[in-house]
C-alpha cells in the first residue's frame, strides 16, 4: 500500500503557520526539498488559497473547549488497570498488558509497522503519546488514526492499534496547530474501555485520565493544550485548572499506597532540546515529593534517563518515548546538560534526501502484581525483518514508589552515555 513517505517529515519545526504549508506540500506530494521553483509553482494553485483560509480560521477563532469529565453522572476518569472487562466476564488473571507510542500519528510504513507490532503484543490498553501530522485536523485524524480516507490525504490510511480492553491517546501540540478540534471532537469519542461485547462502556471524555489497580497508577495529562499558539508564549505547557482539580479530589495520589507512572507529550527535562518544567511544578503540590516513572513524547527519539528533579518539581526517573512514526533525530547530547542522560539509540536507519533518521519503535508494559517489566522495542531495517528488543528494564512498587529491580541491553550499538546502566533506575 502507498503509504505517507518518511521524507514528507523532515525538518519539521513546531510553527503553526509553517506546518499548515507542509500539510500543503504533503497534498501536492511535494517533498520538503524540493526546488524554490517547484514550490513556489505548487503556491499558483487555488488549494494554496484555500489553505490559507483554513489557517486563518485557525489563528482567528478560539481553541476547542478544554473538556473535563461529567462528574455527576458517574464519570471520574479513572478506569481499572486489569485484564478483563468489569462486567461480569471471567474474573482477572495476574498480568495487564499497556503499549505506549509517542508522535506516531503520520501514516508512514514505519508508523503502519508500529502498530502492527504493538498489536503482535496483544495488549489490553494501548495509549498514543500524543501527535498527528502535521497539524492534527478532523482530516488527519480520519487517514492518520481512524483507517477513514480523506480527501486532502492522498495516501493509504491508518489506524491506531486498539487493546482489547481499551485505548486511550494524549493531546499535543501538534493536535494544538488546528485549535484541538480533530482530537477533541474526532478522536476523543472512540477512545476509553471497551465491554466484552468490543463497545466503549467507559469513555475518554477529556484529555487526561489514569488506569489504576492496587500496585500501580498510570496518571495521564494533558501538557498539550497550552503548548501552540497565543496561549503557549508564557505557559510553558501549564496544566489546566481542571486537571489539578480531577487530580486532587478524585485521584489523591497522596492517598494511593502503589507506584505511580506519567505519562505525558512534553518533556520534563532532557539531554537534547528544550524542557517543560511547569507541569512537575504544579504536580509537585498534589504529589508531595515522591518518585515517580514519567514516560514522554514530543522530542523525536528514544531515550532512558535516571532520577532528576528540578528546583520546584517532583523526582522522576525519564523516559523518552518519541519516535512512534515520525522520522528520528540522530545526534549528540548537549554537553553542558544536568539531565541524567544513560542511554539513547543513535543508530542510522535510513538516509533520507541527504539526512540520516534512525529507529521507530514503541514501549510493551506488563504489569504483574507489585511487578513491572518495561520493554522498549525497535523496528528493524528492511521493515520485513521484523522487531528488535533493545532494552527490557524491571521495577517494583515499594512503600509508594518505583523501585529499579534490573535493567539490560539487548542492542550492542545503542550508546551508552553513563557505563553503568544501573544509573537509569537510581
Amino acid at each position: 500500500m502507498n503509504f505517507s513517505p518518511l521524507r514528507d517529515y523532515l525538518d519539521l519545526p513546531s510553527s503553526i503557520p509553517y506546518s499548515h504549508y507542509r500539510a500543503y506540500l504533503a497534498q501536492r506530494r511535494i517533498r520538503p526539498r524540493a526546488s524554490v521553483y517547484e514550490k513556489f509553482k505548487s503556491l499558483l494553485n487555488a488549494k494554496f488559497v484555500v489553505g490559507g483560509f483554513r489557517l486563518a480560521k485557525v489563528l482567528v477563532t478560539r481553541r476547542s473547549r478544554f473538556q473535563d469529565y461529567i462528574y455527576a453522572t458517574g464519570e471520574s476518569g479513572i478506569f481499572a488497570l486489569e485484564n478483563s472487562p468489569g462486567d461480569g466476564g471471567l474474573p482477572p488473571l495476574p498480568d495487564a498488558r499497556v503499549s505506549l507510542a509517542g508522535d506516531w500519528g503520520t501514516g508512514t510504513n514505519e508508523a503502519v509497522s508500529v502498530a502492527r507490532g504493538i498489536l503482535a503484543f496483544r495488549p489490553h490498553f494501548t495509549i498514543h503519546l500524543g501527535d498527528v501530522y502535521y497539524v492534527g485536523d478532523v482530516s488527519e485524524i480520519d487517514s492518520r488514526c481512524m483507517d477513514m480516507p480523506a480527501e486532502s490525504i492522498p495516501y493509504s490510511t491508518a489506524a491506531w492499534p486498539r487493546g482489547s480492553l481499551g485505548s486511550f491517546a494524549l493531546n499535543g501540540d501538534r493536535q494544538m496547530h488546528a485549535n484541538g478540534n480533530g482530537y477533541f471532537q474526532k478522536f476523543l469519542p472512540t477512545l476509553g474501555t471497551l465491554s466484552s461485547q468490543g463497545q466503549v462502556n467507559k469513555r475518554q471524555a477529556a484529555s487526561f485520565f489514569c488506569l489504576r489497580n492496587e500496585h500501580w497508577m498510570l496518571v495521564a495529562i494533558d501538557t498539550g493544550y497550552n503548548s501552540a499558539g497565543y496561549s503557549s508564549m508564557f505557559s510553558k505547557c501549564e496544566l489546566e485548572k481542571a486537571l489539578l482539580v480531577w487530580l486532587e479530589e478524585y485521584v489523591r495520589p497522596r492517598e494511593f499506597r502503589g507506584a505511580v507512572i506519567i505519562i505525558g507529550h512534553h518533556p520534563y527535562f532532557s539531554a537534547f532540546d528544550r524542557a517543560y518544567d511547569r507541569p512537575a511544578t504544579q504536580l509537585k503540590k498534589i504529589f508531595g515529593d515522591r518518585c515517580v516513572l514519567w514516560f514522554w513524547a514530543h522530542e523525536h527519539r528514544l531515550a532512558i534517563y535516571g532520577s532528576y528533579k528540578s528546583k520546584h518539581g517532583i523526582p522522576a526517573f525519564g523516559r523518552c518515548v518519541g519516535h512512534g512514526g515520525i522520522p528520528v533525530r540522530l545526534g549528540s547530547p548537549n554537553p553542558k546538560t544536568k539531565a541524567p542522560l544513560v542511554v539513547y539509540d543513535n543508530r542510522r536507519y535510513d538516509n533520507i534526501d541527504g539526512t540520516f533518521v534512525g529507529f521507530n519503535g514503541f514501549v510493551n508494559l506488563t504489569f504483574v502484581g507489585n511487578k513491572l517489566t518495561v520493554e522498549f522495542i525497535s523496528l528493524s531495517r528492511p521493515l520485513e525483518r521484523g522487531y528488535s528488543l533493545l532494552v527490557r528494564e524491571s521495577w517494583e512498587s515499594k512503600n509508594g514508589i518505583p523501585r529499579g529491580a534490573g535493567i539490560s541491553m539487548f542492542e550492542s550499538e545503542l550508546t551508552l552515555v553513563n557505563p553503568d546502566l544501573s544509573a537509569a533506575q537510581r
